[in-house]
């Protein structure tokens, strides 16, 4: 194995026991916000990936920002937050969609529209947290 492998292999090796801590140091409020962080994280390595000439299709953050859009809808608690999370689920279901269109036509200008869509989801949610 060379060494770029196994630099790559150890950060994200630490990357997961960081991300793992934190979950379990967050409520649930917590982990919505870094589910937000992670999708974001995600949505900007496949930007970086597209300019160095990546199919996204093979990128492993687009199945990683599928993943969290379907936790993130998953997680809405439709007796407690009956309207707001009808709304959400829409809103991810198009996220979902627009992720899906990115992908397919590895398009940046969608991929950086998505981005702005849960950049201004993760600011609200992160007001409410607060």
């Amino acid at each position: 194995m060379n060494n770029h492998i196994r630099t790559q292999a150890a950060r994200n090796h630490y990357e997961a026991l960081a991300l793992s801590s934190r979950l379990e140091a967050t409520g649930p409020h917590g982990l919505v916000v870094v589910l937000y962080e992670e999708l974001l994280r995600s949505i900007d390595v496949m930007a970086v990936g597209l300019g160095r000439g990546k199919d996204l299709a093979n990128e492993a953050h687009s199945d990683r920002a599928r993943s969290i859009l379907t936790a993130l809808e998953a997680s809405l608690d439709f007796e407690r937050g009956a309207k707001v999370a009808e709304l959400l689920a829409g809103v991810y279901r198009a996220m979902q969609g627009q992720l899906r269109k990115a992908i397919a036509a590895n398009d940046p200008l969608m991929l950086a529209e998505l981005r702005e869509g849960v950049t201004a989801i993760a600011e609200g949610w992160n007001g409410i947290v607060r």
